[in-house]
């Protein structure tokens, strides 16, 4: 934590989110498959992104109470 517009926390559920959306897209594109196919594959795609942030809220409140704790 250096400088004064360093960030008060660090998030620790945005790598994970940005690796699973990254993942995502560098595949083939979905526009050419079937719309039923193309609802499965969304579904499947952001059940564990939907997992990953609720999963990593808690984490990241905590993270920032204790960065504001140590602080303070």
């Amino acid at each position: 934590m250096t400088g004064a517009g360093a960030e008060p926390y660090r998030k620790v559920s945005a790598p994970l989110v940005d690796l699973v959306v990254s993942g995502a897209l560098a595949g083939r594109s979905i526009e050419t498959q079937g719309p039923v196919l193309k609802r499965v594959i969304l579904a499947l795609i952001s059940i564990p992104v939907w997992l990953i942030i609720v999963l990593l809220s808690p984490l990241d409140a905590y993270t920032a109470v204790r960065n504001l704790a140590r602080q303070a």
